[in-house]
């Protein structure tokens, strides 16, 4: 389901929650008080904070982390 972008110099809607999502940047969805991966204010993004183990308990939450690690595997890969 597709989602609305609430920065505005970002695209009207947001097709996935890891949307712009790069080694150096969180997703367009994630904001100061909600990560995409987390669902909190703590950032899960696996090149910055990764993540603590609060949430490694949470499966959801492992799975959020495990398929922003595959984004990102896959833009390295589209880069070489």
């Amino acid at each position: 389901m597709a989602t609305t972008a609430k920065k505005q110099d970002d695209a009207a809607v947001v097709l996935d929650d890891y949307e712009g999502i790069s080694q150096q940047e969180c997703p367009i969805l994630c904001e100061a008080n909600r990560c995409v991966i987390t669902h909190e204010n703590i950032c899960g993004h696996p090149h910055k904070g990764g993540l603590q183990a609060k949430y490694m308990a949470d499966p959801a939450c492992v799975e959020r982390y495990r398929q922003a690690r595959i984004r990102l595997a896959q833009q390295r890969i589209k880069e070489m």
